[in-house]
């Protein structure tokens, strides 16, 4: 009887969270001028992610809803004193709870990845007819104030349906689009260009109002200067990847055959240093030196500790590493060719300081201080990026546990509230969530993300702390 109150309620509530939620995105695209054809292709791509969110509401509105109802007309107390034990009335919220999450963590590791790549797609096909509508709905990879990046997906260092919008006096005044672009990046000398591919080209008028004034398609464009952006090198859309693959990427990072190590940390001419953090002054780890040799071999040096000293007055950086391994590679290039390897106990090189490459002023010579600072600078960044990579894989499957966790806290809320009116319920229900759970959710994602607390710790608190919250309201019931 429980179970299929419980049930009725579920589904009354997950139908009624979900039709507010399309309706809302809906209206927020329909006063962004999208095209009602656009409107109905987007929506099912949309569907999935909303649902990961309104599972566990209608979980918590459900369970909240049946046992303030059942507390309020004694039936829980009757069962009780017949000696049946609360545990036992909650198995059906329990059952609900454990399926709800099933259900999300399939969405989110299966579905929202697919959905999310579907949509990417509708984003580019809706770019090549109406670019102004795409920066209407979406936010720009990278840009400047006059020139904006629109990227929908990478194969190596070839991006696809690619979008540069270029304006000035905040109106637009070109459009590009190509199916597909090759970036070339020079660090040393802060230049990225694109070379576009099977494309078109549209010229606006400022106007107001604006209006195209000529159209062209081309074969291949460019070279395409565009605004440098170290970040473009390891750009990632960990949305449309699975939880195997944003693993595999992991594991990639710094060992195998294939390896996509990034921007550097620091760089010369003929040498790549890549530093996966740093302990104290002089102590790193998981240094990575990619060394381009004159006779055009390419050589990776890797290890797990290392040391750096830095000599401003002598114009170099001296890097000690080792054990690791030595790698000959076919060619420098992302993913990274491993030809064959073998295992060093130690391995010296200098680098050639230039405050440039640095980020400081060109021509200077700055203190040991500022050189390190600007080198824990760029260890940061870097481990931002992978950061984030570490966050979306926690947060999937914390994400989709909080529907057993919001059962957790309905059960005794709800026996506790005697209330069987549902305004009364899903007011108590908002307040668990938009006032506990989504500020510890962001709160735990931001601190992580600082580095401020260990990943797994500050995506797993919101779930925690629900847990921790129906034990308190238990016990408070049977006091």
């Amino acid at each position: 009887m429980i179970l299929r109150e419980l049930i009725l309620s579920f589904l009354l509530s997950l139908v009624g969270f979900t039709l507010i939620a399309i309706l809302a995105t809906s209206f927020k695209m329909m006063r962004e001028d999208l095209p009602a054809e656009y409107l109905w292709a987007f929506l099912p791509c949309l569907v999935p992610s909303l649902l990961v969110h309104t599972l566990p509401m209608s979980c918590l509105f459900a369970t909240t809803l049946t046992y303030s109802r059942l507390s309020s007309d004694q039936e829980i107390q009757a069962a009780q004193w017949s000696g049946v034990k609360l545990g036992t009335l909650a198995a059906p919220a329990l059952l609900m709870g454990a399926v709800a999450s099933l259900a999300c963590a399939v969405l989110n590791d299966q579905v929202l990845p697919l959905a999310t790549a579907r949509f990417q797609r509708l984003q580019e096909e809706a770019a090549r007819r109406l670019p102004l509508i795409l920066a209407a709905t979406s936010e720009p990879v990278f840009g400047t104030p006059t020139q904006k990046m629109y990227i929908n997906g990478f194969r190596g260092d070839v991006f696809l349906g690619i979008t540069v919008m270029e304006t000035h006096n905040s109106m637009v005044v070109r459009i590009l689009n190509a199916a597909e672009a090759e970036v070339r990046y020079d660090p040393s000398s802060k230049s990225m260009t694109f070379l576009l591919r099977d494309g078109s080209c549209e010229l606006f008028d400022p106007g107001p109002p604006q209006r195209v004034t000529q159209q062209s398609t081309f074969s291949e464009y460019g070279p395409l200067r565009v605004a440098y952006d170290a970040e473009i090198e390891v750009w990632r859309d960990w949305k449309a990847a699975t939880r195997r693959e944003i693993r595999q990427a992991l594991r990639r990072r710094l060992s195998g055959n294939s390896v996509d190590l990034g921007d550097p940390t620091y760089s010369t001419r003929s040498q790549m240093l890549y530093l996966g953090g740093m302990k104290n002054e002089e102590e790193v780890e998981d240094p990575v030196l990619l060394v381009d040799l004159p006779d055009g071999t390419h050589h990776a040096y890797r290890s797990r500790t290392g040391r750096i000293s830095i000599l401003p007055e002598e114009d170099r950086i001296h890097l000690e590493m080792g054990p690791g391994v030595h790698q000959h590679l076919l060619e420098l290039a992302r993913p990274l060719k491993v030809v064959s390897e073998e295992p060093f106990e130690r391995h010296e090189e200098d680098l050639a300081l230039e405050a440039s490459a640095l980020g400081l002023q060109a021509g200077a010579h700055p203190t040991t201080t500022l050189i390190r600072e600007a080198l824990k600078a760029r260890v940061r960044d870097a481990q931002q990026i992978w950061s984030q990579a570490k966050v979306e894989l926690q947060e999937r499957m914390s994400g989709a546990l909080a529907a057993l966790c919001f059962v957790t806290v309905g059960v005794p809320l709800g026996v506790r509230l005697r209330h069987g009116n549902r305004l009364v319920s899903f007011g108590a229900s908002l307040l668990v969530i938009f006032c506990v759970y989504y500020p510890a959710m962001v709160a735990g994602k931001a601190l992580s993300l600082s580095g401020t607390l260990p990943v797994p710790v500050g995506l797993w608190m919101p779930d925690l702390l629900m847990v921790a919250a129906g034990a308190f309201l238990v016990r408070a019931l049977r006091v």
